[in-house]
């Protein structure tokens, strides 16, 4: 437990990167799930839930809200990782 307490502090920035990356490629998936599936596309992520919600069933308004919540859940993690890291470099 005393290592974790070392090395946490330290892989914080890293983690918090990875987390980042990894939701905006989460986010960008939408492209290559209709580049392999094409017209059938079977896979839900909230990208191209919204798509669907459009597109498909002609509902402009439920395609603004799923796309209002994306942005809001990137911005949970990503608005706190840069005050954080605003905060480190007005300290040193």
């Amino acid at each position: 437990m005393r290592r974790w307490r070392r090395r946490l502090p330290l892989l914080r920035p890293v983690l918090l990167s990875a987390l980042i990356i990894l939701g905006h490629i989460s986010l960008k998936v939408f492209d290559l799930i209709v580049a392999v599936s094409g017209k059938q596309i079977i896979t839900d992520v909230p990208a191209v839930f919204m798509w669907v919600a459009v597109f498909d069933s002609h509902d402009p308004a439920k395609g603004a809200t799923i796309a209002a919540y994306i942005v809001v859940s990137v911005a949970i993690f990503v608005v706190p990782y840069l005050v954080w890291s605003v905060r480190k470099e007005r300290r040193s």
